[in-house]
């Protein structure tokens, strides 16, 4: 009868043993696991609209969809290899996945491949590199944003064009792809360009640049920025020379003071991207891939040429002015 007893006792043990190691394994299971993404932008920069709004837009599909989202970066655009340490970082924490807008078109491809070997999903948002590397791309066609802003500046041009180009970082896949679009579009025009500056993303460096230059080469008389830092740079320097009405100023995204110059008349033109779609759809990606499920391998996001003359109508003014909410932001982890 002991002997009984001890054998039940011994089996209702084993069960309770089984019973817990299901309910561990039940609330343990992976599946259950949040999808950790790490996204490395160029910078983070919260005084930069484009890059403050692209990153509300990925906080938002990283909580619409239920993951954990990190963001790391560089200090500045142009520390390509400072990036790539923040890759091979990333690689380490070992996430579901990683998202990157890449800062140089060549030298991040290398260190990229790495993620690869590693069997991390890699999406590109914003920019890419020279080799095919990511699941998914998410990114505005730069060239034919070039090519919007190249055709509407040929439209406009003086009878006697010399034009001058503010890149933002040199050998970056956005600011090559830009130039090649605004060539494009100008045709044979752009034999008018006489010089082509690199400002490193820093509106100082931009200001400073365009006012050199027009000491240098005071008959410029066309100036086009390729993204925030350079294009707000170039137009107030232009305004600070007192040249509005000498020189036709063009640039590329919407940042408040660029709005408030293309009311003033500053600006003949801006053509502005969505980086809330980037940022948002950019994560979805990342979301999908590191689920296991089917991804699209290219998302390109449009482009809009915005004047004064179309600023005010409604489709534009939802796009100059994208709602965010108080909280776009601030909840974001920041390695």
């Amino acid at each position: 009868m002991k002997k009984h007893n001890r054998i039940a006792k011994g089996l209702a043990l084993a069960a309770g043993i089984l019973i817990m190691a299901v309910a561990l394994f039940f609330f343990t299971y992976p599946r259950n696991k949040k999808i950790h993404v790490i996204y490395i932008p160029k910078i983070v920069d919260q005084s930069n609209e484009f890059w403050a709004t692209l990153l509300a837009g990925a906080n938002m599909a990283a909580k619409e969809y239920g993951a954990n989202l990190s963001v790391m970066a560089a200090d500045s655009e142009n520390h390509v290899e400072q990036q790539n340490q923040v890759i091979e970082k990333a690689i380490a924490m070992k996430p579901d996945v990683i998202a990157i807008t890449p800062n140089s078109f060549a030298e991040n491809t290398d260190t990229l491949r790495k993620v690869k070997k590693a069997g991390i999903p890699l999406v590109y948002i914003d920019s890419t590199t020279d080799q095919v590397l990511a699941d998914s791309v998410v990114a505005t066609d730069n060239v034919e944003m070039g090519i919007q802003l190249g055709t509407f500046m040929k439209n406009r041009l003086p009878e006697e064009a010399h034009i001058a180009i503010m890149g933002h970082v040199k050998n970056s896949s956005t600011a090559l792809e830009r130039e090649e679009g605004i060539r494009k579009g100008l045709e044979e025009d752009a034999e008018s360009i006489e010089e082509v500056l690199f400002c490193e993303s820093n509106y100082q460096k931009a200001y400073r640049l365009t006012k050199e230059l027009m000491e240098r080469r005071p008959w410029i008389n066309v100036l086009t920025g390729l993204n925030e830092y350079s294009s707000t740079g170039v137009a107030q320097a232009i305004k600070d020379l007192g040249l509005e009405d000498q020189v036709l100023v063009f640039g590329i995204d919407s940042s408040t003071d660029q709005i408030q110059k293309l009311e003033e008349g500053v600006y003949q033109g801006i053509v502005i991207q969505n980086p809330f779609n980037m940022g948002y759809l950019g994560i979805v990606q990342a979301v999908r891939l590191a689920g296991g499920k089917p991804a699209k391998s290219h998302i390109s996001v449009d482009s809009h040429l915005i004047t004064r003359a179309n600023m005010y109508a409604e489709e534009e003014q939802k796009i100059l002015f994208p709602f965010m909410g108080k909280q776009a932001t601030q909840d974001i982890v920041f390695e």
